[in-house]
């Protein structure tokens, strides 16, 4: 297979469903707002970002490490899943608790301990489930992890969809989310392992970490930087600005969602062709970094010149004032 040939079925089945899968769960998010008006989405939206900033510490890079250890060693892909999630259950309850003293050293209020528990649930769980797509991306089942992508933002929009034929509140929304996590979860597992038993001998949890801590780093960052300012306006400002703000910030991040599903889908033939071919990676990386580039300018320009009709469009009256947010962040 050529590397552009590569390219072209991995994007077409892993990016294409990624996207798909942010769409389906960005658009669950667009409704919950409409229902829950601005104050209580704020509330929502704040614990839901201390949740996703911490998860990730569980992780630190293991997962993404596992796609590149799985397309280059296959015979160490069910010892590196194992580590990964030996270090996912390790790290959970103190990271958790480092968290929830955060959150009440920058004042959140009363409820954010009750929506931050169920959305930190839920984001460790949809962790699991990526580190399983990160099993399948590795072994070449692109169309096994694309499907698990959309089954688990899926089972999370049944799941969300009763609670809100129920009327339910942000809450109860919350736990929703995390038993359509808990659901993908449990799904991903089972494929990913394919029958196959967990590697009981895998790598020591210090020397995993050793190895997977560039892409932790990469990914934390990532995170910081799409997220901490959220955290900084719960702190600093009322829930209703906190509202305002996080759902126009999904609309960019919603946008964002092609150029990186773009990224993650070339990197298992990047990783094999760095070990045959280097130049091939050099290749490919330009491709990446012009693809990117014409994808960030078009979504961009598209938001800065319609960021009110969007605004209007998606979230409803009651975010009259979330243009300006949206066009202030397009560029980014």
């Amino acid at each position: 297979m050529t590397a552009a040939a590569g390219v072209r079925g991995a994007t077409l089945w892993f990016a294409g469903a990624s996207f798909a899968s942010a769409a389906l769960q960005y658009g669950l998010f667009f409704l919950v707002a409409r229902l829950l008006g601005v104050e209580a989405y704020g509330g929502f939206s704040l614990a839901l970002t201390v949740a996703v900033l911490a998860a990730p510490w569980t992780d630190l890079g293991t997962s993404v490490a596992l796609v590149r250890t799985g397309s280059q060693t296959p015979e160490r892909t069910m010892a590196a899943f194992a580590a990964a999630l030996r270090l996912r259950l390790c790290a959970a309850l103190p990271v958790g608790l480092a968290a929830l003293g955060i959150g009440a050293c920058c004042g959140y209020g009363a409820d954010f301990v009750w929506l931050f528990a169920p959305l930190y649930l839920a984001a460790l769980l949809d962790g699991v489930a990526a580190t399983s797509a990160a099993v399948c991306q590795a072994e070449r089942r692109a169309r096994t992890a694309a499907g698990l992508l959309l089954s688990r933002n899926g089972l999370r929009a049944v799941a969300l969809a009763v609670m809100l034929l129920a009327d339910g509140g942000a809450i109860a929304l919350a736990w929703a989310f995390a038993g359509g996590s808990l659901l993908g979860a449990a799904v991903g597992l089972r494929v990913a392992a394919a029958g196959r038993a967990l590697d009981r001998a895998s790598a020591p949890l210090l020397a995993t970490v050793r190895e997977a801590w560039p892409f932790g780093a990469a990914v934390l960052a990532t995170i910081v930087h799409g997220q901490i300012d959220i955290a900084v306006i719960g702190a600093a400002c009322g829930p209703a600005d906190v509202g305002r703000y996080h759902a126009a910030m999904r609309l960019v991040l919603l946008v964002q969602m092609l150029p990186q599903a773009l990224s993650s889908a070339s990197a298992p033939l990047a990783y094999r062709a760095a070990v045959l071919d280097p130049e091939a990676t050099a290749r490919l990386l330009h491709l990446k970094l012009v693809a990117l580039g014409w994808l960030g300018a078009l979504t961009a320009l598209c938001l800065a010149c319609a960021g009110d009709f969007v605004t209007d469009a998606v979230l409803g009256e009651r975010f009259a004032g979330s243009g300006v947010f949206l066009i202030a962040l397009a560029p980014v």
